[in-house]
């Protein structure tokens, strides 16, 4: 889900000038590849801050009249319209909106699979009126975990209210972005800040079966300067309702209280300090109490494109958090990661080294991205896990290539890998990737095909997408991923969208 915020953008217009200074801030729930992320404004790409969970760009000035921010992730793409007015005006009551119609085919050669065809459809509207800006929008697409995908939003000077399918993210020690239905906000009132939430959940963690789960709970903090506490307490339990007879799973349910306290020692450098307790059941069907503790120490640097994080953190055995199925329990572990430009090197990192049982494992993932011509950057990617505590699996990976810039319509990426798995039964594969994204005038269109031979197997894979616009008529988005993997085994997969801007 992506969320638009033009924060000061009615209000700091002077009376006696033309021109209008504001903010573009652009959420992302769940969180992507920052590399992945392209906004334009009026059909010029910009350059701002990017994270995995927003991107943030101030503009110095912008003049009045209507404007329009593009932003495309990958091969997706969404388009917010905006006018800008001086203060002197009346504000007006500025609506728009986009309608999709399409459908999804899938397609296998081996009679075993049947074929498969669903519509896709779906309505977002918007409406701002100075400070506050709504957006609802209905969808139903077979990709998304749930068969309709509702969602309206509040954005406000005091804060913002989602409602719908919606994905919570607090932290990894609490609540860690599952999906489901439920509400959301954040409330600011004067030196206080609220986070309330409450969801049904539709992600699932159990082992044997599949419980969705309630969640109630939220945050609240203070807003001051340099010291900025806070405290999570959310209470979950998977829902057992449709249980009929005897059954051996493991349905949950959990209490967890987390305290965390923020320093901003200067305006580039942070440290946080979280804490977390956690009480509740393994199995909702024995009386036995599970308790278990979790704490971690994080030390921050973020400036302009740069984000420097280095900490570590201990979590028992009996820590039950119900928020993140990713969560490691019984483990001391030190981390560090960010994404870091300097001149002409790019590189983005995340290394993880634990300790579990008087055993050591590790995690290192590392992309390096040089800029040798305005046109041309090498590219190197590795990445290295092991497992000691499952008898010594382990993981490699390693990918080099190049990446080809021609303007800002035309970009080649290409990189030749290898995976290599370490484990009873070991495999290695060699890929060769190659993609190419053009951006002619309105439309885009992307070209990507891959080749990886594993052990006596080939599988290819090829993935075309294009946002064609259809003058004033909208645009149509086309996308087609044949794959051929193993013996006698061939998918194909089509999806064409027609989306209308109003």
């Amino acid at each position: 889900m992506l969320e638009l915020i033009l924060s000061a953008i009615f209000l700091l217009s002077p009376e006696d000038t033309t021109n209008v200074p504001f903010d573009i801030s652009i959420i992302f729930e769940p969180p992507v590849d920052p590399k992945s992320i392209i906004v334009y404004l009026d059909e010029e790409i910009i350059k701002g801050e990017k994270d995995g969970d927003y991107f943030y760009k101030q503009i110095n000035n912008i003049y009045p009249g209507e404007h329009t921010i593009k932003l495309q992730v990958n091969e997706n793409f969404k388009e917010w319209r905006f006018i800008v007015i001086k203060k002197k005006d009346v504000l007006p009551l500025d609506m728009g909106g986009n309608l999709s119609l399409g459908f999804q085919s899938t397609y296998y050669r081996d009679t075993t699979y049947p074929e498969e065809s669903s519509p896709i459809y779906g309505l977002d509207i918007s409406f701002s009126k100075g400070e506050h800006f709504f957006n609802l929008s209905i969808t139903s697409d077979p990709d998304y975990p749930s068969g309709w995908y509702p969602y309206l939003s509040y954005y406000g000077t005091k804060g913002h209210l989602e409602a719908g399918y919606i994905y919570p993210f607090l932290d990894e020690l609490t609540i860690y972005s599952p999906g489901g239905f439920g509400v959301m906000g954040d409330i600011d009132i004067e030196y206080l800040s609220l986070t309330p939430f409450f969801l049904y959940s539709t992600a699932y963690d159990s082992l044997f079966a599949e419980y969705p789960r309630y969640y109630y709970g939220g945050k609240i903090g203070l807003n001051t300067k340099k010291i900025i506490p806070d405290i999570t307490i959310y209470w979950a339990k998977d829902d057992t309702s449709e249980i009929t007879g005897f059954t051996i799973v493991d349905p949950k349910q959990s209490l967890v209280i987390s305290p965390e306290l923020k320093w901003k020692m200067i305006e580039e450098l942070s440290l946080t300090l979280k804490g977390g307790y956690s009480m509740g059941n393994n199995n909702l069907f024995t009386d036995t109490l599970i308790k278990g503790t979790a704490i971690e120490g994080e030390l921050t640097y973020e400036k302009n494109f740069n984000n420097i994080k280095i900490g570590a953190r201990k979590v028992s055995e009996g820590y039950l958090i119900l928020g993140n199925p990713y969560l490691y329990t019984n483990r001391l572990s030190l981390f560090l990661s960010g994404i870091y430009e300097w001149n002409t090197l790019y590189t983005d990192f995340d290394w993880l080294i634990y300790e579990k049982e008087g055993k050591f494992g590790l995690s290192l993932n590392q992309g390096f991205q040089l800029t040798l011509l305005s046109y041309f950057s090498p590219l190197l990617e590795y990445q290295w896990v092991k497992y000691p505590e499952f008898e010594g699996e382990e993981y490699q990976y390693g990918a080099v290539g190049f990446e080809l810039m021609f303007g800002d319509d035309i970009r080649i990426n290409n990189l030749i890998s290898f995976n290599r798995y370490l484990s009873l039964y070991s495999t290695t594969s060699l890929n060769l990737s190659s993609n190419l994204y053009w951006y002619p005038a309105d439309h885009s269109i992307s070209i990507g095909g891959s080749i990886s031979k594993e052990s006596e197997y080939i599988c290819l894979e090829v993935d075309l997408n294009a946002s064609i616009k259809l003058w004033r008529y909208g645009y149509l988005e086309i996308s087609y991923y044949p794959s051929i993997k193993e013996k006698n085994y061939e998918q194909h997969s089509l999806r064409i969208i027609y989306e209308y801007a109003f």
